[in-house]
């Protein structure tokens, strides 16, 4: 399950200097991408109220969670940064933050429009004094527009205010629910991509720019097939309960043991998943001979398939179903797709470490390049765990260091134990 780095050539992105002043999930995942080819990724928090992230304990090891546990979304995505503590509310902090503008290559972030203009850390107050630098702005609502100053979350625009709830689950009943993170982390993908844009413009003009991106419209574009033909003729595709679904042939069923396969049965193949499900009379059945008419009778023929799969623990049917080539797929819990053969030949976990938890496979990001490999480093920073290294780094002394601590304008938890 493990993806090995290259150290035989410098990682891709080595040498690319991003601050990421960002909470939650969805621009820190355009942190945790770059970083984990090798570009050194700054999380900046405030040094009393800390990434409100790092706390959610529905994330944590263990059925029994308490905020003693390892938070697993936080490794996920905040693996192989540093965390500086530092407070952009002081002139002090604000200088600080400035001075490191100056060495970045990108500065990601999701404050609202209003909180950037105050601290003067929005693209227009940055562009002529860092021209080079690539400024990600990453919203809920989208930066113009009446709710551009308004929070939005992951669940709330791009699930909900994006129409995707409204297409999802039975229509007939209750609304389906967003797994967490779902469209943070498409949204921090989509981010990602436009960066590369950037950077690789940057390269031909030396000039840097301003990049948005929002939830609302990545959620849009996650349903872009019913979201344009809501623009051209009124209205979405229609949405079915599984129990009514027109192509029955493009379905889920149940089996014996209560598990749920997927079936992409073609018009050819008809005969012969009738013969797998050992009903070879609906293939004769003139109700059902053509996709056509297996639509008329929709219904009736899922209520016959339901019954054929039910004679059938889903393995033994996974079997049948190979040997005939027929398009399907199991639908499987995360355990058991982390398991799945096709996850260990590409590769897709990386060998990771942390000091509580010990070795644990994680989740590498979707991409993959024929001269890089993805790399764990280090585990997700404390609160301020790096403060200290990176302000000496600047050229700060351990005076201004405890200073700065005993003032508020960083966190050093060095300095702290020291008191």
């Amino acid at each position: 399950m493990e993806t090995k780095a290259d150290n035989s050539a410098a990682p891709m992105l080595q040498g690319l200097r991003v601050l990421e002043l960002a909470t939650w999930v969805a621009a820190p995942t355009i942190g945790a991408i770059l970083a984990e080819y090798g570009a050194e990724v700054t999380h900046i928090e405030d040094p009393e109220r800390p990434d409100p992230h790092r706390a959610t304990t529905t994330q944590t090891w263990g059925k029994n969670a308490t905020a003693g546990q390892v938070n697993s979304s936080w490794q996920m995505h905040n693996r192989n940064k540093r965390s500086l503590a530092l407070s952009l509310a002081t002139d002090e902090g604000r200088a600080i933050f400035r001075r490191l503008l100056a060495q970045a290559d990108v500065f990601i972030t999701n404050l609202l429009p209003k909180s950037q203009q105050r601290l003067a850390i929005d693209y227009p107050s940055l562009r002529e004094t860092f021209p080079r630098l690539i400024h990600v702005g990453v919203s809920g609502w989208g930066s113009q527009g009446p709710a551009n100053q308004s929070r939005g979350y992951d669940f709330t625009v791009f699930w909900a205010a994006s129409g995707i709830m409204s297409l999802v689950g039975d229509p007939e009943g209750e609304p389906a629910l967003v797994r967490p993170g779902m469209g943070d982390r498409t949204t921090g993908l989509a981010a990602t991509a436009a960066l590369g844009l950037a950077l690789y413009s940057r390269e031909r003009t030396g000039k840097g720019q301003s990049i948005e991106v929002s939830l609302l419209h990545t959620g849009m574009f996650t349903i872009a097939s019913d979201m344009q033909r809501a623009m051209m003729y009124g209205e979405p595709g229609p949405t079915y309960a599984r129990r009514n679904a027109p192509a029955p042939l493009t379905n889920c069923y149940r089996t014996r043991d209560g598990r749920w396969l997927v079936v992409l049965v073609a018009d050819k193949d008809w005969p012969s998943f009738c013969e797998v499900i050992e009903a070879p009379a609906l293939a004769r059945d003139a109700r059902f001979e053509t996709d056509l008419k297996r639509a008329e009778h929709n219904t009736a023929l899922i209520r016959l398939i339901d019954e054929a799969f039910a004679k059938f623990d889903r393995a033994e049917l996974e079997r049948r179903l190979v040997a005939a080539r027929i398009t399907h797929a199991p639908a499987m819990l995360p355990q058991e797709a982390a398991q799945h053969a096709q996850v260990a030949a590409n590769g897709f976990f990386l060998n990771a470490h942390h000091e509580s938890r010990g070795d644990y496979p994680l989740l590498s990001f979707p991409l993959r390049f024929s001269d890089a490999k993805p790399e764990f480093r280090h585990q997700a920073p404390d609160h301020g765990q790096q403060t200290r290294e990176i302000l000496t780094e600047l050229g700060l002394t351990e005076v201004d260091i405890v200073r700065l601590d005993s003032q508020g304008v960083i966190r050093d938890p060095a300095a702290r134990a020291k008191r």
